[in-house]
């Protein structure tokens, strides 16, 4: 019979395991109660209830939980529990995966606040269910259908993760309809409006902001420029796209206007240094909403310069191809689909044919 003794005021036994044995305490100073508890765990030796002792041993369980469990015959839910894994647990491992298989630290910080509104500090992997992904998606407040889709997105990460490490054994999203893409945002400014936000704005931003919006770079690249990267003799740009190969463009075209503006900035540079490296792509945004308000431009951010740029392209009268090739599309089936309604007005044909004309 397995034997208890007395320490700190409570009484404490050997738990024995497969091999070797902890000592556990009862968690009572009343002898009545510890010889329950140790008859208990002599009981689970005899059984060979190695479940449980294991749980004991790494300190999953404790004796007084175990007498509790057993007293009120939840043995069977308490098994449940040892056997369940804590998916919040393994949100920091999915991050570090994240950021290790390619992704930016800000999109895997992005995700874990994403996921973490599901997956809260003791989430389990019976909850993770496609009923309660269901509700969570349907109970997101304030948000558009398509920033619900990108909460997906971010779960379905976390569950490739998951099942990559074994610890789930089926895609629990698996015929879960998606929510809707937003519809295409189509916001553009003229030429001289962006100029306007670009004159008020922080020195220190100018050139970034005139750069962007006379290329149609994205932010996160436009950020990565080297001095180098500016021909602005002849005008031209390499963005240094990622996506994929069309989008490390190498002759983007800058529209007239920003090359003062470009070369002002990169005359005190020396070599063939980053352009704006005290800038990220948060501050960037903030500042630019700042100089679109005091101008009084609404609704209208850095992103959507981008496709200010083609608009503005499209009704001097550039191809689709050009337009394609400048943003960095794989095909023109994209500038068809959202650019092909843009033609020059009748104002804006007969301005180039007489430029022709003056000649």
């Amino acid at each position: 019979m397995i034997s208890g003794f007395k320490k700190d005021g409570k009484f404490q036994v050997w738990v024995p395991g497969i091999v070797g044995r902890k000592q556990r305490s009862t968690g009572t100073s009343d002898r009545r109660l510890a010889k329950k508890i140790i008859r208990l765990v002599h009981d689970l030796r005899e059984s060979q209830d190695w479940e449980i002792i294991a749980a004991i041993h790494d300190n999953r369980l404790t004796l007084v939980e175990l007498y509790a469990a057993s007293s009120s015959n939840r043995l069977t839910d308490l098994r449940r529990r040892l056997n369940s894994v804590v998916l919040s647990d393994h949100i920091d491992g999915w991050v570090a995966w994240v950021v290790s298989n390619g992704g930016r630290p800000q999109t895997a910080a992005t995700y874990r606040a994403q996921v973490t509104t599901l997956v809260a500090q003791g989430f389990s992997r019976e909850e993770l269910t496609r009923v309660g992904i269901s509700e969570w998606l349907t109970a997101l407040p304030d948000i558009t259908t398509g920033t619900r889709r990108k909460y997906l997105a971010a779960l379905k990460s976390f569950i490739r993760y998951l099942h990559e490490r074994g610890l789930i054994d089926h895609d629990p999203t698996f015929g879960l309809k998606s929510p809707k893409k937003n519809p295409p945002r189509d916001r553009w400014e003229t030429e001289e409006n962006d100029l306007a936000i670009v004159d008020a704005a922080p020195l220190e931003y100018r050139a970034l902001f005139a750069y962007i919006k006379s290329t149609g770079a994205e932010v996160t690249p436009a950020l990565k420029t080297l001095r180098g990267d500016l021909d602005l003799k002849r005008g031209l740009a390499h963005i240094r796209g990622t996506k994929n190969a069309q989008r490390n463009r190498h002759d983007a075209i800058i529209e007239p206007w920003a090359l003062p503006i470009l070369r002002e900035h990169g005359r005190d540079l020396v070599g063939n240094v980053p352009l704006w490296p005290q800038i990220n792509r948060y501050q960037a945004h903030r500042r630019h909403q700042e100089a679109a308000k005091a101008v009084g431009v609404p609704d209208y951010t850095l992103r959507d310069a981008r496709h200010s740029w083609a608009v503005r392209s499209r009704k001097r009268g550039e191809s689709l191809e050009a337009i394609a090739t400048q943003l960095g599309h794989k095909g023109i089936g994209t500038a068809v689909q959202v650019y092909a309604q843009y033609r020059p007005e009748l104002e804006e044909r007969t301005a180039r044919q007489e430029v022709y004309l003056e000649r």
